[in-house]
């Protein structure tokens, strides 16, 4: 069943692979794929600690790189050939996957805490607004009928239980 009067876009449709013909859309087009490269190469390196650096030219001509742990330092590993590392880079690298692993934890725990202070403030609200409730409800016991309609259509025809049940005593 097709819906009617319904926008359709594009979503996330693959593209073809090919040159973009306009200038101006190719230039946008590389400055958001850019991060994205950056950002995939900053995963690679953070889940499988690789050590990546990636070098582009813009079309315009600007260079841009990125590097982890440094593109100097990934450009000379890879020209030497040498794949030794000395014992500083060893221990530079596992203490960023320690700070890395705090750092995953504390942000899980975060998560956590975010979610119970919501709960939290649902209830204490929850709470508020029956403390309010039976707040009116005593403040009722010597207002007439009358008054409690009155009330009711002041605060946008609010039912509240508690003046329900006095209502429905009249």
């Amino acid at each position: 069943m097709a819906r009617k009067n319904k926008a359709t876009t594009g979503g996330r449709k693959k593209i073809a692979i090919e040159r973009i013909a306009s200038e101006e859309a190719r230039h946008v087009c590389f400055s958001k794929r850019r991060n994205g490269v950056f950002t995939k190469a900053t995963d690679l390196s953070t889940l499988c600690g690789a050590e990546v650096a990636v070098i582009v030219n813009s079309p315009a001509g600007n260079p841009y790189s990125f590097g982890s742990p440094g593109v100097s330092e990934v450009v000379n590993r890879f020209l030497s050939r040498n794949p030794m590392r000395n014992a500083e880079d060893v221990y530079r690298m596992s203490r960023i996957r320690e700070l890395n692993a705090q750092c995953m934890e504390l942000s899980r725990r975060l998560d956590e805490a975010n979610a119970k202070k919501a709960e939290m403030e649902r209830r204490v609200k929850e709470v508020v607004e029956r403390n309010v409730y039976c707040k009116l409800a005593e403040e009722s016991e010597g207002v007439g009928v009358r008054e409690l309609r009155a009330v009711e259509e002041a605060m946008g025809g609010v039912r509240m239980p508690h003046w329900l049940r006095v209502l429905s005593i009249d």
